[in-house]
This record gives structure tokens, sequence and C-alpha cells, in this order.
């Protein structure tokens, strides 16, 4: 991913990051339609984005992919609510 950023960052100082839930491993969203073992962990998506943050100004973000109706124990939802705070505490420390 760095490799990838680093090309990126010569090229634009700003990005719009679009986090789909479905990169996510099953296990931090086990109600997901699309889930595919070996996705990201939840720390892993975490970092990522510390990561974009640290490099580019983020002009917005998006979090994709949640159906209620499929979350009968809120797992989805805690996940969704941590990547919507790591994404929050990000834009505060940008200032």
């Amino acid at each position: 991913m760095q490799v990838a950023l680093d090309r990126l960052a010569q090229r634009v100082p700003e990005v719009y990051l679009h986090i789909d839930a479905d990169s996510l491993d099953p296990q931090s969203r086990p109600v997901w339609v699309n889930a595919v073992p070996g996705g990201l962990s939840l720390e892993d998506m975490e970092e990522s984005i510390g990561v974009v943050f640290a490099r580019f100004r983020v002009r917005a973000a998006t979090l994709a992919v949640y159906d209620p109706d499929l979350d009968q124990d809120d797992t989805t939802l805690r996940a969704g609510l941590r990547i919507i705070g790591v994404l929050a505490e990000a834009v505060r420390e940008m200032g």
C-alpha cells in the first residue's frame, strides 16, 4: 500500500476516501452480504485510515455497505461506528 500511496502523493495532494466494508474480514463484519475471508482486520483498517490522513488532505470520506436487518447482534454496527470514530478523530487532528 505504501508504494501505491507514494505514487498517488506525487500526483495529487487531496483525496476522497471511500471505505467499502466488504474489504473487512468477515470476523469484523460477519453479516455483510459479500463477506470474503482474508480481508482487512478492523485494526488494519484503522491503521490504513491513519496512513491516508497523514499523507493527504482528505476532502471527504464514506463508509459503504451496511444492512441492519442482517446484523442481529450489532457486531457490524459496532465495527462501522468504530471506523466512523477513527475518521472523526483523523478529521479533528487535521484541524
